[in-house]
């Protein structure tokens, strides 16, 4: 019988004979099911992409408080996209990991647990503008970012979500996995141990 290989600084891992295969993609005992995480990574990077470009474009037709026509950047706006590059570099991290098959459940949990985090700024700054005299300032332009913007960042965290919720559904496999190897590991040593113990 094979030793099982136990990592002891990582809870989610594996218990294997096979520790370079623990989180190959490509591997029937890799925890992450192609069909699930990766429209995730679709949606979170599609989104993510269309909304720096298409709230970077709308900024410059946004109005400022210093007179009709006048167009000033807004520091909200700026943040808005400063966050979506931030968390478009993190799900691209989370790929390339994955691709080298290194994305461990915890991992992913912390990368989609501080994108929320990041995601969840923008949404806060978006309702805090609409109450305000910025939003009137103009007919449409105005308007119109912030819809598109809002829209953007509910449709980002929307993902956020899904990825949260997959997760937890494949960290809590992995250690009910593990701990039923280790258990089955255990009584094989403890019956073996007796075994010679009586030969």
């Amino acid at each position: 019988m094979a030793t099982p290989y136990i990592s002891v600084t990582d809870t989610s891992t594996f218990i294997t004979t096979e520790p370079a295969t623990r989180y190959d993609n490509g591997h029937p005992n890799s925890p992450w099911r192609r069909i699930a995480i990766i429209p995730i990574w679709s949606w979170e990077l599609g989104f993510l992409a269309v909304n720096t470009i298409i709230t970077g474009m709308l900024i410059g037709i946004t109005e400022s408080g210093s007179g009709p026509g006048k167009n000033e950047v807004q520091p909200w706006t700026v943040l808005n996209i400063v966050f979506a590059i931030i968390a478009l570099v993190m799900t691209c991290g989370e790929v390339m990991v994955f691709i080298y098959h290194e994305l461990t459940p915890k991992f992913f949990l912390i990368s989609t647990v501080a994108k929320m985090v990041v995601g969840i700024i923008p949404i806060g700054f978006q309702i805090y503008v609409a109450q305000t005299s910025w939003v009137h300032q103009s007919n449409k332009p105005n308007i119109a970012y912030l819809y598109t913007a809002f829209g953007f960042s509910i449709a980002e965290y929307i993902g956020y979500i899904a990825a949260l919720v997959y997760g937890i559904y494949v960290f809590k496999n992995v250690r009910n996995h593990m701990e039923e190897l280790y258990s089955s590991y255990s009584a094989d040593s403890e019956s073996t141990r007796l075994t010679h113990s009586y030969t």
